[in-house]
């Protein structure tokens, strides 16, 4: 009998109370992309090229606690930029279970359409931008009647304000607020159709790294919180704590010398193994002009 990923079993429960946070923290659908360290830019006489590396997970393997591997999955790009064009998930037995088709348009994400192991099509995502940032992400179902409506407004900067989520009807599910302090995310807020709280998220910073998150109920009282520690400013570890303290989970990192993580592990407050993921990366040159008006 298969064996269920540990995201699944340990984390399942808790995708509610975080899909709303997890999904607004995205400034664009996913891309397996990683960010390079801005650059200082000081003003320039004339515009200059620099030129950056930044890596793509070609391919991340599940593993069980016995080290048994389970699910793979692997990507494919297009060769002369960071866009991703296919992504393929198979099961611990290799066999195909999901493909994943990637459409493009001027370095914007147009759709993704996932499809089985038979090739029969499950769902799809079409986006629209505003500015060139995400506005909307409509999910339609494998007769491609919608099933969801994601919503997204921005602040004169940029930066994500408010989320609204609506179903197929078009009625208002939920929505999220983003508030912001020193040009960092400081607080998120959950509300219900209703406009009532049902969570909050407030963040805390030590240089220009995020070390605590917690979370709140309705009624504003601590729920849990998590810490975060660092290496190099990269980030090892991860700890999920109870309100009163204690242990709940572990999550390490392990960076390679570019300080991409190639091993993420999963514990239990014992420290037990709950699962392993590994990354293999493929690096590519990226062209853009700082100093252009």
């Amino acid at each position: 009998m298969k064996r269920r990923s540990i995201r699944q079993l340990v984390f399942g429960s808790a995708a509610i109370m975080f899909v709303m946070w997890f999904a607004s923290c995205a400034t664009a659908p996913e891309a397996d992309v990683a960010q390079p360290e801005p650059i200082k830019e000081e003003k320039a006489q004339k515009p200059v090229v620099v030129i950056e590396t930044v890596y793509l997970v070609s391919e991340e393997q599940s593993w069980f606690a016995d080290g048994v591997a389970d699910e793979r999955r692997v990507n494919r790009y297009d060769e002369a930029t960071t866009n991703k064009l296919e992504s393929q998930l198979y099961d611990a037995e290799q066999k195909l279970q999901e493909r994943t088709i990637y459409e493009w348009k001027e370095g914007l994400l147009l759709s993704e359409r996932t499809e089985n192991g038979a090739g029969e099509a499950t769902s799809t995502h079409r986006y629209e931008y505003g500015n060139s940032l995400l506005v909307e992400d409509r999910l339609f179902d494998q007769n491609d009647e919608l099933q969801t409506r994601l919503h997204w407004d921005y602040d004169a900067e940029g930066r994500k304000i408010r989320w609204e989520v609506y179903n197929g009807s078009g009625a208002l599910l939920a929505y999220t607020l983003f508030h912001y302090e020193g040009g960092r995310l400081s607080s998120t807020e959950n509300y219900n159709p209703a406009g009532g709280l049902e969570e909050l998220f407030e963040s805390e910073y030590e240089n220009g790294l995020l070390v605590k998150r917690s979370q709140y109920d309705q009624n504003k009282k601590l729920e849990s919180y998590t810490s975060y520690r660092y290496e190099n400013a990269l980030l090892v570890e991860e700890i999920e704590h109870r309100k009163n303290g204690t242990v709940i989970r572990k999550t390490l990192y392990r960076n390679n010398e570019e300080g991409m993580p190639v091993e993420i592990t999963y514990l239990d407050a014992s420290d037990n193994v709950l699962e392993r993921i590994t990354k293999t990366y493929i690096a590519r040159s990226v062209t853009r002009t700082v100093g252009e008006e």
